[in-house]
């Protein structure tokens, strides 16, 4: 193939020089082969392409500066996705699930939702807030220090904040990634389970008529409130041994559900401590918040979010 092909330039090279469009100083050695006529052609082209990268990577390079900064964190927790799940729903939920909700030891923080406790704009919060906060934590001491003050988010506080169970078992998140039951047949046949996958599957339950569609509309809501507010983690997935606790309805309260809130929260911000380029925050920061403003309202003179500035 070399060979025919650089035949076929030879030729092109002495119909060239015949014509006297090119002479032989006009010719160059690339990898061997002898090309004629083209030198200016090429070095046009090449040109054009250089500017071309030179103008793309100034394009790159200013939209690196217009973007976030390198502190920046991104959180996930979503207290306005629960609050959304909740206006859907709340209209069609029975005096039975309403029953079988207060068995559970979250009634206290999603009776909020659902009696109107908790509007729209009590749900959003503001990122640069929340990054200034956290800014403050300690991981050494696992509190925030606010100027000559520090503070610490502990399990009391989550209990008092959210209504969880402070005392009872400990709640292990690890293990049971491949878990199944008729529940999860029912609805999932996949390891990690999305928060679209859980809306679909609760539209499902609440239009059903099995005997197990009661049961299954509050887990179902139990599920959504872990990976969309209290349990969230990066990308907002229902892990199968979230999805065990939250079926075991009958067992569901014998946890310590404030304690392991706050201990993967530490966690999470002990890690964000210790990374200095942009990252996501999973976990209930938003309690973070609440908790600051419970603070603030105990020490009216007090003004730890300022310090934090």
């Amino acid at each position: 193939m070399h060979r025919r092909r650089s035949m076929r330039l030879a030729s092109m090279d002495s119909a060239t020089n015949n014509n006297g469009c090119a002479s032989s100083a006009a010719v160059e050695v690339n990898r061997g082969l002898r090309i004629s006529g083209y030198t200016r052609v090429a070095k046009m082209q090449m040109k054009r392409k250089n500017m071309k990268k030179k103008i793309l990577g100034r394009k790159k390079k200013g939209k690196k500066k217009r973007g976030r900064t390198q502190e920046y964190a991104q959180y996930r927790c979503n207290m306005q996705s629960f609050f959304n799940t909740m206006q859907r729903i709340k209209e069609r939920l029975t005096k039975g699930h309403l029953e079988l909700l207060q068995q559970t030891p979250f009634w206290p923080l999603i009776s909020a939702f659902y009696n109107g406790m908790i509007s729209e704009d009590y749900c959003w919060k503001s990122e640069s807030d929340i990054h200034n906060i956290i800014s403050c934590y300690n991981s050494r001491t696992m509190s925030f220090d606010f100027g000559s003050t520090s503070a610490s988010l502990t399990t009391k506080d989550i209990a008092e904040i959210l209504g969880l169970p402070q005392e009872g078992e400990e709640v292990e998140l690890k293990g049971s990634r491949g878990y199944k039951s008729d529940f999860t047949e029912r609805y999932f046949d996949v390891r990690l389970v999305s928060k679209k996958m859980v809306d679909a599957a609760l539209e499902e339950a609440l239009k059903g008529k099995r005997k197990t569609d009661a049961k299954d509309v509050i887990r179902l809501i139990l599920i959504e409130l872990c990976i969309t507010f209290l349990l969230c983690n990066s990308n907002h997935m229902a892990t199968g041994i979230v999805i065990q606790y939250c079926e075991d309805l009958e067992n569901i309260s014998r946890y310590s559900w404030a304690k392991v809130v706050v201990d993967i929260l530490h966690r999470a911000l002990k890690t964000k401590a210790s990374q200095l380029k942009s990252c996501s925050v999973p976990r209930c920061v938003v309690v973070i918040m609440l908790w600051l403003n419970m603070e603030k309202n105990a020490q009216p003179d007090a003004n730890p979010a300022g310090i934090c500035g």
